[in-house]
């Protein structure tokens, strides 16, 4: 369980950072959040972690590598096969992470409280005839 959880959040952070997305964190983003120099580092720690653990094909708690021995002449003579258990989820990784992603979310929060006094802005002195026009959105609970 504890894997499935810390790898739900891993890929929920790299989302947030996706290159494609119009309204997706950058580097600047994390460190305006926080001005810790080790921030930077952690950070593409879990962006690494996030591309190993989203990979459908990979264990995500080993790393395979196989290489080829060569002889003198560079033709291959063999193969080598070696495997890295990677460390288990720990406390201190589940804290670190979690004081960046709580620090992001006060940013996000920030930008979507100023984006929605831009909206109101906009329509604020709107007349009734122009609000009528508007599609109805129902945002209570229906029987």
């Amino acid at each position: 369980m504890v894997e499935g959880v810390w790898t739900v959040a891993l890929l929920s952070y790299g989302r947030c950072f996706a290159a494609d997305a119009e309204a997706a964190l950058t580097e600047d983003d994390l460190t305006a959040a926080l001005s810790n120099d080790d921030v930077p580092n952690w950070h593409k720690v879990l962006l690494q972690l996030h591309d190993h653990h989203g990979d459908v094909r990979a264990n995500p708690r080993e790393r395979f590598s196989v290489g080829v021995s060569p002889d003198e002449g560079g033709a291959a003579t063999g193969i080598a096969i070696t495997s890295a258990r990677q460390p288990l989820v720990d406390e201190l990784i589940v804290r670190q992470t979690g004081a960046i992603a709580f620090a992001l979310s006060r940013l996000v929060n920030d930008r979507i409280t100023e984006q929605q006094e831009k909206v109101f802005g906009g329509v604020r002195n709107t007349p009734q005839a122009g609000l009528d026009r508007l599609d109805l959105l129902d945002v209570a609970a229906s029987d």
